[in-house]
This record gives C-alpha cells, structure tokens and sequence, in this order.
C-alpha cells in the first residue's frame, strides 16, 4: 500500500514539474513580450490581486508604465494606460475589431452571462440586434421626453420625505442626509417605471425605514418588486458578481472558503432571475390578453377598436417579431424571432445595472466636486438662474436641459477626473496590433480610465478640475480625441443609454440645487467608495 502511495506522489510530482516547465518555457519564449510582475503557475499574478482591478492597475502602471501585461490566473492580459493606445479600441467605425468584452472565459460561462444580453454576449449577431434595438428604443425623442417627466414627478416624492424627515436626521445647522442613499433610490424607481412602466417604491419603502412613524406613509404601497430594499441590494451584488466571476480562475473559486462565496452569488443571481422572470410573465400575460381583447373587438363590431400597448421598455421587448410589434421593424432576417423570456431578462437586469448604479453614483461624485469647488459651483448656480429664472417649482422639459453647455461640462470633467467606471476592457474579434505589438485573436486588454484621463501626453494641467475643458469653445489646447475620453464607453460598445444618464443627470443638478442648499458633512473626508467593474459610491453626506 504504501509503494502504490510513493508511486502516486512521484507520478503527481512529476506532473506538476513538468506542468511548471511547460508554463515558465512559454512564458519565457511569448510573443510581443511586455513589461509585467512575474506570474506563478496556475494563479499568474492574482496571489497579489487586492480585490480591486483600478488599485491593482495604478501600482502595476507606476511600476511597469503605460502598456503592461498581467497573468490572471493562466489568461495573458494587457493593460493600456494612455489615450493613444486606445484608439483602435474605441474607435466607431463599422470594421472595429474589438466587439468583445471578453475572451472565452469559464468564470463569465459558469454565471451564465456570457451568451446573453450585451454587456459579455459574445454570440455577436445576437449582440448587433440587441444593441441596434436598445440604440433604437433609449435614444428616441420620446423616450427621453417620458424620462424628463417621470424624474420630475419621483423627485418631487423625494422632496416631500426629506421635508418629513426625523429629528434624528438633524444636526443644529439642518437636515443630513445620506445622500447616496436617497440617489441610489430615486435612480431605482425612475429605471424601473421607464422600463416596466411600474412602480417600484424604493424610495417610500427607504423613508419608512428612515422614518418608522411617517405621516405621509402609513404604509408602503406594493411594489412591482418583491422587495424593493432587497432588490437595491441585489442589483449591486450582481454586479460585484461579475467582476469576481470574470477574474477568479476556475481553481481558485474552487478552494475553502472561496466556494461559499460563489454560492451566496450565484444564490443572489437566482434570486434576481426568479423576481424579474415573474414580472416579465405578467406583463406577457397582459399583451397576450390586451391582442386577444383586440382581436375579439375586431370580429364582431368588423372594425378596429385596438387598444394600444405602452411604449415601455419591457412592452416592446415582448412583441418584437410577433403581430403586436411596435418597434418599428428592428427584427431582421438573422433575429426574426421572439425573444425569449429568459433572454429578456437578462437585457433587463443589465438595463436595472446600469442605469440604477451608475447613474446614482455619478450624481454623488458631481455633488463632491462642486462642493469641492465653489467657483465652479458660483458659475453653475447663475447657469440656472439664467436658463430656468428664480422659479424652484419650474416644470422643465428636455429642450430646457439641454441648454445647460456648462452643467454637462462639469458632469464630464467629474467622469475624467473620478470616473464611474474607471476599468474597460475589450477582446479583439481577429488577430491585431497596439504599440507595435502583434497579439492574436480573443486577447484580453484592459483600459485604465483613470490614467488615460489624467496623462498629461493628452490634458493640459491634468490633475487640475476644470470643466470649462469640455466646453464649445475648449481652453485646454490638446483638446484629446473622442476615442482617449469615454465618459460612456467607446466605439461599438458604446452604453446605448448614454443620453438618458445624461439627461438624468442633468436634471438631477438643476433640482437639487435650485431649492436646496448644500454642505458636506466633512469637507476634509475623502469620497468613501469602493471598486468592482462599477466604483459604488457607499455615502456621501
């Protein structure tokens, strides 16, 4: 017994040696070698890996310069930090051959991503229909005008909370608010309404939490969620999820204590699938009564008495390619099909991703700068005043929003400065060069926003906030190309939601500071956030 023992060790030994010997010959004779830490096998670099790709790349770009490259796991990637080395990448033109997030990858596959929706679908026909119908449906006049309307009418419930609110959120110079948190849930139920054009109380559901003994909510109404608090919390955690199923290799999510981990996830992931399938079939079950009451309405009067469906998001997902299409033809010879409720619910909790955490995040981060710079904020406040006069219950419209050059400047220079997403990455579709480096199909490279925004190769005084760079008339006489600054994402993986988030932001400004004044609670402390494909804003009062 203990010979065939010895045996088994030696033959595991000699495995493992000749597995290290393979894995140091290749890396020793790679093409296009770079700069980079020295990987061990199996886990490459990630034994050094803090848990946080920007912290991560910011050391290793100090270190190893602009262009890098870093093992994860037994996956080569490259990193870029600087705005020329991206052109390719983001650049719109149809022949773009980066229209991947990334390489096949067992992680993405496990989490069941990875051939769904848009964000890692990497079935690209199927990917050029969803983004030309979400490029079609969230760019529209119309739904941007619905969504200026609805972010009125949910700030003003907002407003009349904060107006109600506890002794217990006062000091003695007014209220304090955690404002990130109020953001997080006007963001949820405005999403929410545009998408399923139903009501999602996340924000009475967190004023009775905040104030148990509210007037104006003896009880919160039902919400199209199961629960709406529960439903915030999980969107985040999916998307930590992603990032943590994207670079955990495969024997590392297999270890003790790891393993736990991806369970809780993946229980998460259920949890949000489950919720989300049900809404979906019950608004099928609404379409599918709503044509049969059409059509029963047709035959016996021999005339047309439709009743026409809501233009929301979830509608128009449910009748592309059938009789009740109202997209206006977006199908193709490729896509002639139904989508799927699974599939659409995917798209749907991409959109919730998105456009909840994102957009509430930012609006967080422009409030911390302003607050940060009160020249810049002197100037915004007279853009108001200029543009919607002394009125702070003026109802806007659009075209009011779109009149303020100055505000979007400040919402840009934030993202160049404090980017939300400060980590891209791209997989090419076929064989390339960057930096006169050849690298193969399905490479991995990562951008580092952060740095590309602050390189002083493409900003004049980089680290300095400065918004009047992203005006008409720029003072910033580098004045960088499209493809170094993506505020939104570049090229064709643009986020098609980009005018909406802007849109929201903007008037996320003008409400709050028209009525309000402002003051952190702490000007000395630091923006208290955290990284993972999104930098989540944790408070901010």
């Amino acid at each position: 017994m203990a010979f065939y023992l010895s045996e088994a060790i030696f033959l595991v030994l000699a495995i493992l040696s000749l597995y290290i010997v393979r894995f140091y010959y290749a890396y020793f004779t790679r093409p296009s070698p770079l700069p980079g830490p020295f990987p061990f096998p199996l886990f490459g670099n990630m034994l050094t890996y803090p848990g946080d790709m920007l912290t991560w790349s910011n050391h290793h770009s100090k270190i190893y310069g602009d262009f890098y490259e870093v093992y994860m796991g037994t996956q080569r990637t490259f990193w870029l930090c600087r705005g020329d080395l991206c052109e390719k990448i983001f650049s719109s033109s149809r022949a773009n051959n980066f229209l991947l997030r990334t390489p096949p990858n067992d992680g993405l596959d496990e989490f069941d991503v990875s051939k769904k929706g848009l964000l890692f679908n990497r079935d690209l026909d199927n990917w050029r229909f969803y983004r030309k119908f979400m490029s079609r449906v969230m760019m529209t006049p119309k739904f941007l005008k619905e969504t200026c309307e609805w972010v009125q009418d949910i700030w003003g419930e907002m407003e009349e909370y904060w107006q109600e609110n506890d002794g217990n959120l006062k000091n003695d110079s007014g209220k304090v608010l955690d404002l990130s948190g109020w953001a997080l849930r006007v963001t949820t139920d405005s999403i929410i309404h545009l998408t399923t054009h139903k009501k999602a109380y996340s924000l009475a559901s967190y004023h009775k939490k905040l104030s148990p003994n509210s007037v104006l909510l003896k009880q919160v109404p039902k919400s199209v969620l199961k629960s709406s608090d529960k439903f915030v919390g999980a969107i985040r955690m999916f998307i930590d999820s992603l990032a943590f199923f994207m670079s955990t290799p495969w024997i590392t999510r297999r270890m003790p204590g790891v393993k736990e981990r991806v369970r809780e996830l993946i229980r998460n992931r259920d949890w949000l699938n489950e919720d989300l399938l049900r809404i979906i079939r019950e608004r099928r079950e609404e379409v599918e009564r709503l044509n049969d009451c059409n059509t029963k309405d047709h035959t016996t009067l021999g005339e047309s008495k439709n009743i026409e469906l809501r233009t929301d998001l979830l509608t128009m997902l449910l009748t592309v390619n059938t009789n009740l299409d109202i997209t206006k033809g977006i199908g193709d010879e490729i896509n002639c099909n139904p989508i799927t409720d699974d599939e659409i619910r995917e798209i749907m909790i991409e959109v919730f991703a998105g456009g909840i955490d994102t957009t509430a995040n930012t609006i967080c981060y422009v409030i911390y700068h302003l607050e940060h710079h009160p020249n810049v904020k002197q100037r915004f406040l007279k853009e108001l005043d200029s543009t919607f006069g002394r009125d702070p219950n003026y109802r806007f419209k659009i075209e009011d929003l779109s009149k303020l050059e100055y505000s979007e400047a400040i919402i840009k220079e934030v993202q160049r400065v404090f980017p939300t997403t400060p980590i891209n990455f791209r997989a090419n579709v076929e064989p390339c060069e960057i930096g006169g480096c050849k690298f193969p199909a399905d490479t991995q490279f990562f951008v580092n926003n952060q740095s590309v925004n602050s390189h002083p190769a493409h900003w004049t005084n980089p680290h300095e906030f400065n918004p009047d760079r992203f005006l008409s008339n720029p003072i910033d006489p580098k004045q960088p190309k499209q493809t170094v600054y993506n505020s939104f994402g570049g090229g064709l993986r643009m986020c098609p939601g980009k005018n909406i988030a802007m849109m929201q932001l903007k008037a996320f400004m003008v409400l709050l500071y028209r009525k309000w004044e402002i003051e952190l609670l702490d000007m000395n402390a630091p923006i208290k956030n955290h990284f993972t494909i999104v930098r989540q804003c944790d408070t901010l009062e």
